[in-house]
This record gives C-alpha cells, sequence and structure tokens, in this order.
C-alpha cells in the first residue's frame, strides 16, 4: 500500500513485510567505501525509485549490488540512523504489493522513475520492494503492451505474479535528497 508520512512517525515504523524503516542498520554495496553519501556522486538515476542513494536492510542484498558494481572485490558499507533528524522528513512507503490496487501503485512509480535521468517527485525517502531484471522484463512487455493500445489484463498478471516472488526477498530504501542522506551515519564497511 502506498502510504505517505510524516518520518517522525515512522521512527516505530510500519512497513508490514520487513519492517525496513525500523532496523538499526542499512547496507550499501558499491565497488568502494562510502563513507559519506553525496547527491551527484553516489547515486544513480533510472532506478526503481528513481534518483538516490540506494540502501537495503538486507547485508546479502548489499553483497549482490557490491558483486554487480566491483571490477574486483565490492565493499559494503553500514550504516545507522540518526531518528532525531528525520522529523521534518517525507517518505513514501509502499507497504506490500500483494493487492492489485498497491501493485498497480507500485508498478506506476517504477515505470515513472526508471524513465527519467532526474526526481520526478518530491519525497526525501521512498521505502518499498524491488523490481530486480527478472521483474522488470514483465514491466517492459507491460509497458510495450500499453504503447500498442493492447489488452493490459494478462500483462499486469504476469507483472504481478513476478513481482510478487519478490515483494519480501529484496527491499531498497532510497534516499533522494541530501538532507535525507544526511540522517546516515557510517558505522563500518567490509570487502566481499
Amino acid at each position: 500500500m502506498r502510504k505517505v508520512h510524516n518520518m517522525k512517525k515512522l521512527v516505530r515504523p510500519i512497513y508490514s513485510a520487513r519492517n525496513i524503516l525500523s532496523f538499526d542498520l542499512l547496507y550499501h554495496g558499491s565497488d568502494a567505501e562510502v563513507k559519506v553519501p553525496e547527491l551527484g556522486k553516489n547515486t544513480i538515476a533510472r532506478k526503481d525509485f528513481g534518483y538516490g542513494f540506494y540502501c537495503t536492510n538486507i547485508k546479502e542484498q548489499a553483497e549482490r549490488w557490491a558483486k554487480k558494481k566491483g571490477s574486483g572485490n565490492g565493499v559494503v558499507s553500514i550504516y545507522t540512523w540518526n531518528p532525531g533528524a528525520m522529523n521534518s522528513l517525507k517518505c513514501l512507503e509502499f507497504k506490500s504489493i500483494a493487492e492489485e490496487k498497491d501493485l498497480n501503485l507500485w508498478l506506476n512509480e517504477i515505470i515513472r522513475n526508471r524513465h527519467k535521468d532526474s526526481i520526478s517527485h518530491d519525497f526525501d525517502i521512498i521505502a518499498g520492494p524491488m523490481a530486480d531484471d527478472y521483474v522488470w522484463y514483465s514491466v517492459q512487455d507491460y509497458i510495450e503492451a500499453k504503447n500498442r493500445g493492447l489488452d493490459l489484463e494478462p500483462y499486469f498478471e504476469k507483472v504481478k505474479q513476478d513481482a510478487l516472488g519478490f515483494d519480501y526477498h529484496t527491499q531498497q530504501i532510497v534516499f533522494c535528497t541530501q538532507r535525507a542522506i544526511d540522517v546516515l551515519k557510517f558505522e563500518s564497511s567490509y570487502e566481499i
């Protein structure tokens, strides 16, 4: 379900699948240690939730990201949150994509963001399930069908089937503004 929250209320979060926003540690996988994340330097565009600094609460997922990005050894950087600094941040949270309405909101957010090089929203933080490459193939088929004026129901069902398999296994939290990034505190890193 798509929810907009004041971060003050998310100190004890309501993310039903994995409680993303309640985890004490967040991980970022890259080809280098990132002690001080910066928009523009350590951020990427055309991803699920648009331009920003991507983290996860799943250590193994960050390790996969690091292996993909690193030409040799990848690095996982570990962060804690500064809850007191998050009171004024605006967050978009996808609680689940199990219901058709919620999946549709998530799908539209991904389609909009994967096709832009700039921020297409006014959120400081976006959290929710990830559309990995396997799911993205189904999303591309859906987009093509939509552009061709075809019946979208079978394409939507395929996205739903593929996405539900990943809903609880991959999670991401994206820091979209520098003031959001500033709530992160670097703790340590390790090579993989």
